[in-house]
């Protein structure tokens, strides 16, 4: 799927939206190539990326395999279910309110990773959030051993 400015315009994207597209893919581009760019660059907000998945109903994942997000990754409120193998988040990773039940192995967060709300019922050995973990209003029940969560660890409403 092809997004041009012209199509950002007819969804509603918000103008700073529009202006960074034009900025950094004047030409447009395929659905996957502009979701990496924002993902990506440094100067784009971690909430547009899920705006656009959203937008164009696209909810494949194989754009973030092996794929290094230096800033924040948005994909909450989005019918996302998996990420891949060794997905890398310098920011904070925003999953609340998607259906995800389990995350990858070497799965790596420098900041905060938020869960709340999902149907996840385990989280991966050797889990390492550089933030705070966020679990309230999930099913979880137990914390792997290896747990490293450098910020605080939120359990409200959960069975634990």
């Amino acid at each position: 799927m092809k997004i041009t400015s012209e199509w950002l315009k007819e969804k509603g994207a918000c103008r700073e939206g529009r202006k960074w597209f034009s900025d950094h893919l004047p030409s447009g581009g395929e659905i996957e190539d502009v979701l990496k760019e924002l993902v990506t660059s440094t100067d784009s907000d971690a909430g547009w990326a899920s705006w656009l998945m959203r937008a164009a109903e696209y909810w494949q994942t194989d754009w973030l395999k092996n794929l290094s997000v230096g800033g924040s990754l948005y994909l909450g409120n989005t019918p996302i279910t998996s990420l891949p193998e060794n997905l890398s988040v310098g920011g904070s990773l925003y999953l609340r309110h998607t259906p995800i039940t389990s995350l990858p192995e070497n799965l790596s967060v420098g900041g905060d990773l938020h869960l709340g709300n999902t149907p996840i019922t385990s989280l991966p050995e050797n889990l390492s959030v550089g933030g705070s973990l966020y679990l309230s209003n999930t099913p979880i029940t137990s914390l792997p051993e290896n747990l490293s969560v450098s910020g605080s660890l939120y359990l409200g409403n959960t069975p634990i």
